[in-house]
Protein backbone atom coordinates (compact mmCIF):
# COMPACT_ATOMS: atom_id res chain seq x y z
CA UNK A 1 0.00 0.00 0.00
CA UNK A 2 1.47 3.33 -0.99
CA UNK A 3 1.50 6.01 1.45
CA UNK A 4 -1.21 8.29 -0.05
CA UNK A 5 -3.75 5.77 -0.37
CA UNK A 6 -2.39 5.03 3.92
CA UNK A 7 -3.51 8.31 4.82
CA UNK A 8 -6.60 8.49 2.59
CA UNK A 9 -7.94 4.93 4.42
CA UNK A 10 -7.26 6.64 7.21
CA UNK A 11 -9.26 9.69 7.49
CA UNK A 12 -12.00 7.24 7.17
CA UNK A 13 -11.29 6.36 10.87
CA UNK A 14 -10.72 10.12 12.37
CA UNK A 15 -10.35 8.59 15.96
CA UNK A 16 -7.30 6.17 14.90
CA UNK A 17 -5.65 9.00 12.98
CA UNK A 18 -5.74 11.42 15.99
CA UNK A 19 -4.25 8.61 18.20
CA UNK A 20 -1.04 8.49 15.34
CA UNK A 21 -1.27 12.19 15.65
CA UNK A 22 -0.16 11.76 19.32
CA UNK A 23 2.26 9.13 19.02
CA UNK A 24 3.97 11.21 16.52
CA UNK A 25 3.93 14.07 19.09
CA UNK A 26 5.32 12.22 21.79
CA UNK A 27 8.13 10.22 19.62
CA UNK A 28 8.96 13.85 18.24
CA UNK A 29 9.69 15.14 21.58
CA UNK A 30 13.38 15.03 22.27
CA UNK A 31 12.77 15.37 26.39
CA UNK A 32 13.29 12.03 27.53
CA UNK A 33 15.81 11.20 29.46
CA UNK A 34 16.25 7.24 28.63
CA UNK A 35 14.82 4.56 26.36
CA UNK A 36 12.97 3.53 29.40
CA UNK A 37 11.45 7.19 29.84
CA UNK A 38 9.95 7.25 26.25
CA UNK A 39 8.43 3.22 26.19
CA UNK A 40 6.83 4.22 29.70
CA UNK A 41 5.29 7.38 27.19
CA UNK A 42 4.62 5.31 24.44
CA UNK A 43 3.03 2.22 25.89
CA UNK A 44 -0.23 3.56 27.41
CA UNK A 45 -0.96 5.20 24.00
CA UNK A 46 0.20 2.17 21.93
CA UNK A 47 -2.07 0.34 24.06
CA UNK A 48 -4.88 2.91 23.46
CA UNK A 49 -4.47 2.89 19.73
CA UNK A 50 -4.58 -1.41 20.02
CA UNK A 51 -8.07 -1.11 21.97
CA UNK A 52 -9.19 1.52 19.30
CA UNK A 53 -8.64 -0.78 16.78
CA UNK A 54 -10.43 -4.01 17.68
CA UNK A 55 -13.17 -1.61 18.88
CA UNK A 56 -13.10 -0.52 15.17
CA UNK A 57 -12.66 -3.96 13.54
CA UNK A 58 -15.99 -5.26 15.67
CA UNK A 59 -18.22 -2.64 15.05
CA UNK A 60 -17.55 -3.12 11.39
CA UNK A 61 -17.88 -6.58 11.80
CA UNK A 62 -20.65 -6.26 13.66
CA UNK A 63 -22.17 -4.45 11.14
CA UNK A 64 -21.51 -6.89 8.28
CA UNK A 65 -23.14 -9.79 10.24
CA UNK A 66 -25.48 -7.30 11.21
CA UNK A 67 -26.43 -6.69 6.84
CA UNK A 68 -25.88 -10.57 5.97
CA UNK A 69 -28.47 -11.65 8.61
CA UNK A 70 -31.09 -9.20 7.84
CA UNK A 71 -30.50 -10.08 4.01
CA UNK A 72 -30.64 -13.75 5.04
CA UNK A 73 -34.17 -12.82 6.86
CA UNK A 74 -36.00 -11.15 3.67
CA UNK A 75 -34.95 -14.38 1.60
CA UNK A 76 -36.31 -16.48 4.13
CA UNK A 77 -39.47 -14.71 4.54
CA UNK A 78 -39.75 -13.07 1.19
CA UNK A 79 -43.60 -13.20 -0.20
CA UNK A 80 -44.88 -16.27 -2.05
CA UNK A 81 -45.95 -15.41 -5.84
CA UNK A 82 -48.83 -17.67 -5.50
CA UNK A 83 -52.38 -16.25 -4.57
CA UNK A 84 -53.09 -19.57 -3.29
CA UNK A 85 -55.25 -22.91 -4.41
CA UNK A 86 -58.21 -22.13 -6.88
CA UNK A 87 -61.34 -23.76 -5.27
CA UNK A 88 -62.76 -26.16 -8.19
CA UNK A 89 -66.70 -25.59 -9.26
CA UNK A 90 -68.35 -28.35 -8.79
Amino acid sequence: MEDAEFVEKLKNYPEILQKFKELLVTIERRDFESVDSIEEALIPDVRGLGKMLLSSWASEEEEVLRNQTRQNSQKQHSKKNSIGTQHLET
